[in-house]
């Protein structure tokens, strides 16, 4: 199996992001690999050899990136395609990621450094949910029991396999609508594949993801997370009717 990776890295630390790429080849060694990464500021890194290295004269966003990438590993006709943060450890067992072609996508479980759930795994929101999570946190997310394969609303953008060959049928030219800059292009991504049901959730996967919450520290990443909540709502509707549809599917699961 030809396995496409696509990473987007802005002012990107040399070590982690060789550790990732070296974490990468180890857990994948039996496939193909195809590693292509997009750069969004300048960089002086000593990338290993067979990567393949993109840039623009603007930054595209973390979105805008990972399309680029999208287009360039379709012409290079991965059988499934990686889209992952530089700041995830894992282990092998993420090879099973790629064995099942049911969905468009699939998702490990998503933990915290200290092991305990980041909460990844939601309902779609509206408003009033949103606004809650600035406050509160998410109220709708979930911490799956089941060891078999989930079909779930939405996943973190941080780490999932997706299916080409199933994606492309779709009818969309982007992986990322480039309406979103960064922050909730995932949410996005996952509900436009809510109508045929094509997340997946392989609860016996797990990853380490080393969240830096940027938009609470930052007022900048705040005012790009704000910008994309207005343009997610502003497209599908404050109070969209597959916030409650997905909340009462996830608890049919529970």
């Amino acid at each position: 199996m030809k396995l496409g990776v696509s990473l987007v890295i802005y002012k990107e630390p040399e070590t982690r992001l060789i550790r990732f790429i070296e974490n990468v080849r180890k857990a994948f060694s039996e496939h193909e690999l195809v590693i292509v990464i997009h750069e969004n500021s300048p960089h002086d890194i000593k990338y290993p050899e067979s990567l393949i290295i993109t840039r623009f004269k603007s930054n595209l966003g973390y979105g805008g990136g990972h399309n680029s990438n999208y287009s360039l590993l379709k012409r290079r006709n991965c059988d499934r395609i990686l889209v992952s943060n530089t700041d995830v450890t894992f282990k092998s067992s993420v090879r099973s990621l790629l064995l099942d072609g049911s969905k468009v996508i699939i998702a490990p479980i998503v933990l915290n450094n200290d092991g305990s759930n980041q909460g990844v795994i939601r309902a779609f929101p509206n408003i009033v949910h949103k606004t809650y999570s600035f406050i509160f946190g998410y109220p709708y997310s979930y911490e799956m029991q089941s060891n078999n394969l989930l079909t779930v609303p939405s996943i973190s953008g941080c780490y999932f396999v997706l299916n080409p060959n199933k994606y492309v049928n779709l009818g969309y030219d982007y992986l990322f609508d480039p309406d979103f800059f960064m922050y909730e292009e995932d949410t996005d991504l996952c509900r436009r594949l809510w109508s045929i049901k094509g997340v997946g959730l392989n609860p016996e996967v797990k990853i380490y993801h080393d969240y830096g919450k940027g938009s609470s520290a930052s007022i900048k990443l705040f005012l790009y997370h704000l910008r994309s909540i207005i343009i997610y709502f502003r497209k599908w509707g404050f109070f969209d009717k597959a916030s409650q549809e997905s909340h009462v599917f996830m608890k049919g699961q529970l």
